[in-house]
């Protein structure tokens, strides 16, 4: 049995401003079983980015081993983004889900200003 991965926020589709600072939270599974294999490490990525380690909230008792994971990341540029968070545990294996959403606007147009 493989460590799973799953984004609860944001949902797919969803449109942001340019610039917006963005709350990935989500859960992750290990492995259960006789000996079971907890998530180590949740990193979420923007487009390809450098990876952006998420700070992990285990869930206690739960089987398989299951933690929430959070962080923000900023969407600097207009058009479509795929975030994706990737869970590795303490084996090395690793699970990723995706979703795509959108920023629309420029940045250098700001609200009442030139």
């Amino acid at each position: 049995m493989a460590p799973g991965v799953r984004i609860a926020r944001p949902g797919p589709n969803q449109e942001f401003p340019v610039d917006a600072d963005v709350v990935v939270e989500g859960t992750a599974t290990g492995t259960g079983g006789a000996e079971p294999h907890p998530i180590d490490q949740v990193t979420v990525r923007v487009d390809g980015g450098a990876p952006v380690e998420a700070a992990l909230d285990p869930m206690p008792r739960s089987s398989p081993p299951a933690t929430g994971f959070k962080v923000t990341v900023r969407l600097a540029v207009a058009g479509q983004h795929r975030i994706t968070a990737t869970a590795t545990d303490d084996l090395g294996r690793s699970a990723s889900d995706a979703v795509t959403v959108t920023t629309v606007g420029d940045p250098r147009c700001r609200s009442g200003g030139s």
